[in-house]
């Protein structure tokens, strides 16, 4: 297996950083994208990289947060085949709340219903290929740990 980091907080050798995540997995011959970051930047990097976003086989949201989820349009612009994976229950409804501040921090709103027909939503141990699983959250009651930490 090998991983790329695409985009992290750390800028690195004429590779741009910001608040958000994005890797490149390849594995068993399959290509693999995580996350996409605050912005479009990943793709930028995989460019500069020699990455083609173009081919990468499946991708995989870890989480609905803008810092995880705001280059997916770039994604499905670049990428016109790939299926992207999120969790079952996973929507475009993530806030952040203190006191009487509400600001949303979620998935791009509109990317969900406009790209409705790539996203495939899965819950569990999903197999992805061969050596490649999704495994789910398993902690009990987490909608109450979410509705305690105000998300």
């Amino acid at each position: 297996m090998k991983s790329t980091i695409l985009v992290d907080n750390i800028a690195n050798e004429g590779i741009s950083g910001e608040w958000g995540f994005s890797a490149y997995i390849e594995h068993n011959g399959r290509k693999l994208l995580l996350d996409t970051g605050a912005s479009n930047l990943f793709a930028e990097n995989a460019e500069k990289l020699n990455i083609s976003i173009e081919d990468v086989d499946m991708a995989v949201l870890s989480h609905g947060h803008y810092d995880h989820s705001n280059g997916m349009a770039e994604f499905f612009e670049i990428n016109k085949k790939a299926k992207f994976y999120l969790q079952k229950g996973c929507s475009e409804n993530c806030y952040f709340k203190k006191w009487f501040l509400t600001k949303y921090i979620g998935i791009p709103r509109g990317v969900t219903t406009k790209y409705k027909d790539r996203i495939e939503y899965v819950c569990g141990v999903h197999e992805l290929a061969e050596g490649i699983s999704l495994i789910s959250h398993s902690v009990s009651n987490l909608e109450q740990i979410g509705k305690r930490e105000m998300m």
